[in-house]
């Protein structure tokens, strides 16, 4: 049984977004013995907060007067109205959540068939040679300034540096590797740095670091990257409007051009964040927000952060808008919202990225916060 102040402690984390996904996981359980279904109270069901919190009082106070369990009489309000708050904000994660897997009462039909993205992408070489990626048998694609390029037979990318010698120096040259829309694809570094790419993104790169002070790549898009330590050069990504400088640490970059806000989240290690007005140094569980050239440093879920790298769809308290771009890129579909004020709305979950489009918008009707129609590769928010 969980103690009052225990229970207080995780609403407010939960409502703040500092939550773990271990007491999260404690929290929803703990509610759950409390009623079979979620508590959902749309945001117009009151004109202020003050209103707003006595009218979930009164629908909690009738679900108290049905519980029979002592430990449910013995909740003060202010316990509830923060589980109340908190399914105002989360009840869509629940719902999606818990009960994504009952589909007995969905009556939505979509006849197309769109699978999700895979490992795909195209490598331009330095002479200019471009090769496709997932069409390519596993081996080795060319040798370039003293480094070995090839493709493992899991189906990365990898560069090593030929009979290990990182110390001789040829020519700067570099490559790019680019993901389509529906695709993603990791590289590994000659340094042995590791980055995975999300889809409809780019990195550009020496093929050696050998002759280089400092480690710099360029990305355009989202990335996540696993660095490897040395001291005496730093790792350093560009994006258009900022650089990343670090040692040896892991850390995503969400830089996408039709994103408003470019954001770095650190997992582990340390980095610096710089900006044409300011810079920052992120701790793990932070994150840099660029916009208008300023930075800003938020605490964040990491773990959700890169659920993309993992094969998971994260939307924490993201519009609408925000979470069908990312399902756009993803399933290279055009998404059209027929009430551009439905791209406002609100929505928090987790589901899989290798679900076909149809279960994925199931799921998300179930909410009964949208509605969609597929015409081809055209999904069409109602």
């Amino acid at each position: 049984m969980t103690d009052q102040n225990t229970l207080q402690d995780l609403a407010n984390k939960w409502l703040k977004g500092t939550i773990t996904p271990e007491e999260k996981e404690k929290f929803n359980n703990w509610f759950s013995e409390l009623a079979e279904e979620p508590i959902e109270i749309t945001e117009s069901y009151a004109v202020s907060e003050e209103a707003h919190e006595n009218k979930m009082w009164n629908i909690i106070h009738q679900k108290i007067a049905q519980e029979k369990k002592p430990v449910v009489k013995r909740l003060n309000r202010r316990v509830w109205i923060a589980a109340a708050s908190l399914f105002v904000i989360c009840s869509t994660a629940l719902y999606l959540t818990l009960h994504s897997g009952d589909q007995s009462k969905d009556t939505a039909s979509f006849t197309a068939v769109i699978k999700p993205g895979g490992d795909k992408a195209f490598l331009t070489l330095a002479n200019g040679k471009r090769i496709i990626l997932k069409d390519i048998a596993s081996g080795v694609l060319a040798t370039e300034a003293n480094v070995q390029i090839s493709k493992t037979d899991e189906g990365q990318l990898a560069y090593h540096y030929v009979n290990d010698d990182r110390k001789t120096a040829g020519p700067v040259l570099y490559n790019i590797i680019e993901t389509p829309r529906g695709g993603e694809y990791q590289v590994l570094l000659p340094d042995g740095s590791k980055a995975w790419l999300n889809a409809a993104s780019k990195l550009k790169y020496p093929v050696s670091f050998a002759a280089a002070k400092t480690r710099t790549v360029e990305l355009s898009g989202e990335g996540y990257f696993e660095v490897a330590k040395d001291k005496e050069h730093p790792f350093q990504v560009k994006t258009d409007n900022q650089e990343v400088e670090v040692l040896g640490t892991k850390f995503n970059i969400n830089s996408y051009k039709d994103e408003a806000i470019v954001k770095t989240t650190l997992v582990e290690g340390r980095v610096k964040v710089f900006s044409s007005q300011n810079s920052k140094i992120l701790l793990p569980g932070q994150q840099a927000k660029l916009q208008a050239g300023y930075i800003k440093v938020e605490t964040v879920n990491a773990v959700n952060e890169i659920g993309w790298k993992n094969g998971k769809f994260t939307f924490n308290d993201e519009e609408l808008g925000n979470v069908m771009r990312k399902i756009s890129r993803w399933y290279d579909i055009e998404v059209v919202f027929q009430d551009p004020q439905a791209a406002k709305k609100v929505f928090s979950g987790k589901m899989s990225r290798s679900d076909d489009i149809n279960t994925l918008l199931r799921k998300l009707q179930k909410t009964g916060e949208a509605k969609f129609k597929i015409e081809g590769r055209k999904v069409i928010v109602l």
